[in-house]
């Protein structure tokens, strides 16, 4: 399994590693505890973009079927 996987996998289960974990983790895949950590703080900050992507859709989504059903019923009332 490659060092990103297990960061990926790690992630899963946990997103903010305690700093024993984190020492843990470096030392099963090679690497520096800070590039851990450092993987873990930008995997969180594209964990957020890509929600708050998702929160901007289904926002989007909602807005334009009130907005038609609003203009739908406009187009009715008039006489």
């Amino acid at each position: 399994m490659s060092q990103v996987q297990s960061l990926e996998r790690s992630f899963e289960m946990e997103n903010k590693l305690e700093p024993e974990r984190k020492v843990q983790l470096a030392q099963e895949l090679g690497l520096q505890p800070r590039q851990v950590a450092i993987w873990f703080q930008n995997r969180r900050a594209r964990f957020k973009n890509k929600q708050l992507e998702r929160d901007f859709d289904s926002l989007r989504a909602n807005f334009d079927r009130l907005k038609a059903d609003y203009n739908s019923l406009l187009h009715r009332t008039k006489p």
